[in-house]
């Protein structure tokens, strides 16, 4: 929980209130389900996109260079 929290709102202990604010935020939209298990579920599918994303941006970056001393 405090993974998708941080990968959603950037502090790993929001509240409820936060995580529905950028969820909203974050899709652009006006309205969102009442559920709160649907809101948790769109804040997870927010986190695996945002790991994924990095996975990426990880996997294409340049190998460190080896300094022999």
């Amino acid at each position: 929980p405090n993974q998708v929290k941080l990968s959603v709102t950037g502090y790993g202990g929001a509240t409820k209130g936060q995580m529905l604010k950028m969820v909203q935020s974050l899709l652009a939209t006006r309205e969102l389900p009442r559920s709160d298990d649907a809101i948790d579920a769109l804040a997870v599918a927010i986190c695996h996109h945002h790991s994924g994303r990095l996975r990426m941006v990880i996997s294409r970056a340049p190998a460190p260079a080896i300094v022999r001393r």
